[in-house]
């Protein structure tokens, strides 16, 4: 289920068997962005007022997360990705 609350986007109760994409353009508002463990690839575009973006992953498995892809996002300043232990995760920040 996706919740908005003006400057925050949290993801709740969503099935560990269910992959996702996030894909979120022109959110010059958004604050914080807790991307919940079952997600397969983040795209942010265009988020001037983003400061916090948090994926952490614990557990034994390989993480879901294969890519990250960051662009226009000049306000982040917390980049969490503690736990996150796929080797083919890939990283890809423009302006951020």
């Amino acid at each position: 289920m996706l919740k908005y609350h003006s400057t925050y986007i949290g993801f709740r109760e969503i099935p560990d068997e269910i992959s996702l994409c996030i894909n979120l353009t022109n959110c010059p508002k958004l604050k914080s962005l807790v991307v919940p463990p079952s997600v397969k690839r983040i795209i942010l575009t265009n988020c001037p007022g983003l400061e916090s973006l948090t994926c952490t992953f614990s557990g034994r498995l390989i993480s879901p997360l294969e890519q990250i892809t960051i662009s226009a996002c000049e306000g982040l300043k917390v980049f969490d990705i503690q736990g996150q232990n796929n080797p083919d995760l890939d990283i890809f920040l423009q302006g951020a």
